[in-house]
């Protein structure tokens, strides 16, 4: 009708929100608000359009987006978000298809656990554990192998917060130091980057434990691994868990790389990251 503009198609709107999503790692935090609307219409449009399959790309790069941000309430929506695109995965094309998507939704309990306070916390944990034990099981029932590291990998990092958050029961720390040793000795060698950023978990984890030699070694060979990847964000993130590990061991420079690693968050505008980092000191 003449004088009503059309609507951007869908396809138009999720690629512009993949665009965002991808410039946030090299440029920062100014691209999340972008990456969400776009992904948002995308998604108005979908489900206008009866959602199902073309959901999947917009859901995934919606929940991440979400997660990224740091914020709870997000980090609650990307929870949703991303077992629905599970669902939507099993009910289109099969449990085993699901697979690669699970571990969005494992990812998302994970964020949602670090960003939740006191009991809050502790419940997106557990739920997050038990997202990762649901894929481990269909793994072996599928003996699908490549799938089970992230899986284990994370709910190490889950087993990590609860033992912060009731660091009464020791044996989760040491189930988690047991279970990022496995994931990282299986983890398919395609992945180069999946495996570093679970190395640099594995090496806060240890530093956390006072066993500062492997720490650093781990640490270091994530960060090598993510030097030249043209991702600042893992990067940083990478700068994080050599930071801890060389606090861990004590070293003279541990305070500077904890100002160089917060740095270079702010860099990018990530400024919860930022004193995650500095709340190490």
């Amino acid at each position: 009708m003449s004088g009503v503009p059309d609507p951007q198609p869908a396809e138009e709107r999720l690629a512009a929100g993949w665009r965002h999503l991808a410039a946030f790692f090299q440029e920062g935090r100014t691209h999340l608000a972008p990456a969400v609307a776009a992904f948002r219409e995308a998604e108005r449009l979908q489900r206008g359009a009866g959602g199902g399959e073309p959901l999947v790309n917009t859901l995934l790069g919606l929940s991440l987006a979400l997660r990224l941000r740091r914020d709870a309430d997000d980090s609650r929506q990307a929870v949703v978000l991303a077992q629905e695109l599970v669902n939507i995965v099993r009910r289109h094309r099969g449990a085993e298809d699901t697979l690669p998507y699970r571990h969005g939704l494992e990812g998302a309990y994970r964020d949602l656990a670090d960003v939740e306070r006191g009991e809050e916390a502790v419940g997106a944990a557990e739920g997050g554990i038990e997202a990762c034990e649901r894929t481990l099981t269909l793994a072996r029932r599928l003996r699908a192998t490549g799938a089970a590291p992230p899986a284990q990998a994370t709910k190490a990092a889950l087993l990590v917060r609860l033992h912060e958050l009731r660091p009464e029961d020791e044996r989760r720390r040491r189930d988690a130091l047991r279970l990022f040793a496995t994931a990282l000795d299986a983890w398919p060698d395609r992945d180069i980057q999946g495996r570093a950023v679970a190395a640099c978990d594995f090496a806060e984890a240890l530093a956390a434990g006072r066993d500062a030699k492997r720490a650093v070694r781990i640490a270091r060979d994530a960060a090598e691994a993510l030097r030249d990847a043209g991702n600042r964000y893992l990067q940083a993130r990478a700068a994080r868990a050599e930071a801890h590990a060389a606090l861990a061991a004590g070293r003279s420079d541990a305070v500077d790389l904890v100002v160089a690693a917060a740095v270079s968050f702010r860099a990018l505008d990530c400024e919860w990251e930022a004193r995650q980092v500095e709340a190490l000191v």
